[in-house]
């Protein structure tokens, strides 16, 4: 098989993004780069590299924002109903899982695709999520969206470039509460990035070390991947370990990071793929994510078309 480029990106429209990547080829994982922030002309420059064929690599981007919209973008005689451009199925899936107000895991939150800010930076350099009729086509995008539980053929990859939706913080809840969701519910322990709002009868904000608290979910995560071939492989080829205090530098490093990671132990091959430890939940019409296989993920997710 040809090398297989898995990149992880935390795209932020006012600056760029955060981007992890690592290779992934038939003796396994290797070349880890750490997380690091790219300016939007450099994400730019990293994604027309990957349009390039010479290379000799494949590629599959794991992209933290909503790469699909309404149902049908391209059905011109349908009115859009129910609040189609705001919100798409697997968000109204999810949610209930997530929880809603004091039963609320705090620090998780799946917004309609509608609000959710990096969809224009997502716009200008993928040209996704195509929303009716003026958008570009499909197959003059430059890159393949995966929408489906099956990992890309060779001549598929060869074509063009793959990107898939994830959603590093439900992922990083899943792996790191796996056996039990409610532990964090109601509580702001599980917020890790951006600031930690006043609670109701506090007289001051809680002064937390967000990037102490990064590290501690991120060994919770670490102990998740050691009982399972594929994580434990992907964490000792690429000595993952010995990256951990880069990794969780910031909010947007340890997205980018567990981006990428999904990507690969989606790309693994393996001899029992009811075995692999990710899924890609959802389809075209209702949205489609990229995260870890529990079971508490609705079954019209999982069974989606």
């Amino acid at each position: 098989m040809n090398p297989i480029v898995c990149l992880g990106v935390d795209p932020a429209p006012s600056w760029g993004g955060a981007v992890a990547e690592c290779v992934y080829d038939d003796n396994g994982f290797r070349d880890f780069k750490i997380p690091e922030e790219k300016a939007h002309g450099e994400l730019r420059t990293r994604f027309d590299k990957l349009k390039n064929p010479s290379s000799g690599k494949h590629a599959i981007v794991g992209w933290d924002a909503p790469l699909t919209g309404p149902p049908d973008p391209d059905d011109k005689d349908t009115s859009l109903c129910d609040k189609q451009l705001s919100y798409r199925g697997i968000e109204k899936a999810l949610s209930p899982l997530i929880g809603k107000k004091e039963k609320q895991v705090k620090g998780v939150s799946v917004l309609p695709f509608g609000g959710c800010p990096h969809w224009t930076i997502t716009r200008n350099l993928v040209g996704l999520p195509r929303v009716g009729e003026w958008d570009r086509a499909e197959e003059e995008l430059p890159f393949r969206l995966l929408t489906e539980d099956t990992q890309p053929s060779e001549k598929e990859l060869s074509e063009k470039p793959c990107i898939v939706e994830v959603h590093p913080a439900v992922a990083l809840w899943l792996w790191a509460s796996w056996d039990n969701l409610n532990q964090w519910r109601g509580s702001t322990d599980f917020i890790y990035k951006g600031r930690i709002k006043k609670q109701e009868g506090e007289k001051e904000t809680t002064k937390v070390n967000l990037k102490e608290r990064r590290g501690k979910i991120l060994d919770l995560v670490f102990e998740r991947w050691k009982n399972y071939p594929d994580s434990s492989q992907f964490m000792e080829q690429l000595n993952i370990r010995k990256y951990r205090t880069e990794i969780i530098e910031t909010g947007d490093s340890l997205d980018a990071f567990i981006a990428m990671a999904l990507v690969c132990l989606f790309v693994k091959k393996t001899t029992q793929p009811d075995q692999r430890r990710v899924k890609l939940f959802g389809d075209r019409e209702r949205g489609a994510m990229l995260l870890p296989d529990h079971k508490e993920i609705p079954a019209e997710l999982r069974h989606a078309r």
